[in-house]
């Protein structure tokens, strides 16, 4: 029941590997920030805030250790990786969890 927060951590991919982290969500529907990394290939990378703003390079590498931060403020989200801003504050539509 979080409207505004910052959820920050350290995550490692190994190859082919897959994670999401969901927010504003009641399992079934929500909004997902993806935990992919590897080769640009066309699939959806690490950052991506799913179907809102999609990323296809990843800025974090498999097997190493990297940051990610998470800032929702109302309907403003933003995230970065490794500092890196990926998201820049966007706009989403009423929560949907």
């Amino acid at each position: 029941d979080y409207e505004n927060f910052i959820f920050r951590g350290e995550a490692l991919t190994s190859e082919g590997a897959e994670a999401a982290l969901l927010f504003h969500s009641d399992g079934e529907s929500g909004y997902e920030i993806t935990l992919r990394n590897g080769a640009q290939d066309g699939s959806i990378k690490t950052g991506s805030l799913r179907s809102v703003r999609n990323l296809y390079r990843s800025l974090a590498a498999d097997g190493e250790w990297f940051d990610f931060e998470v800032a929702v403020r109302g309907k403003n989200v933003a995230v970065k990786i490794n500092g890196v801003d990926v998201v820049y504050p966007v706009s989403i539509p009423q929560h949907r969890g």
